[in-house]
């Protein structure tokens, strides 16, 4: 990541960056533009997140198939300031210091900072040659653990799926 921004005609995928070329700053300068005059956007709020967004945001989703667990209100949704604070959250919740947490590898750099912040092992799950999770060889790995006196700490198993990021396996 320090080497993508002390070099800035550097395109670098590492870290999430982006083409400033394809970045929608129109778009985020209307939505600003938008914003009502009263400043509530700029204020705190709660926990959560606003509520009205919360509530458009269930409205959506109880319109797509399969989908109704949100509440017409929004109250089932949590809004966070990106992916790094939801997997801070979802770890604290879930999870003590000690405890295990199944991860893919590779996996999502972000997340081995947040368990190791918070004092959770990290346990890579063994991985097919096309990059998916093997489930034969994590169920030796929990048998592994279980034999180990170590099952009960897992709490928490994170995948990714978005085509397995960063191994980019469909």
């Amino acid at each position: 990541m320090a080497t993508a921004l002390a070099r800035p005609h550097l395109l670098s995928l590492a870290a999430g960056f982006t083409d400033n070329a394809v970045v929608p700053a129109d778009i985020v300068r209307d939505a600003v533009a938008a914003m009502p005059a009263s400043g509530e956007a700029l204020q705190y709020s709660s926990n959560q997140g606003r509520p009205k967004l919360r509530e458009l945001i269930a409205q959506r989703l109880n319109t797509l198939p399969g989908e109704s667990g949100a509440g017409p209100d929004g109250s089932g949704i949590v809004m966070t300031n990106g992916s790094q604070q939801s997997l801070y959250l979802l770890s604290q919740v879930l999870c003590n210091p000690g405890d295990i947490a199944l991860v893919e590898a590779p996996s999502y750099f972000v997340v081995f900072d947040v368990l190791a912040g918070l004092g959770i092992e990290a346990v890579s799950m063994p991985a097919r040659a096309d990059g998916q999770t093997d489930a034969v060889g994590t169920v030796v790995l929990l048998e592994r653990l279980r034999r180990e006196g170590r099952l009960d700490r897992v709490k928490l198993a994170y995948f990714i799926s978005y085509y397995s990021n960063p191994g980019a396996h469909c």
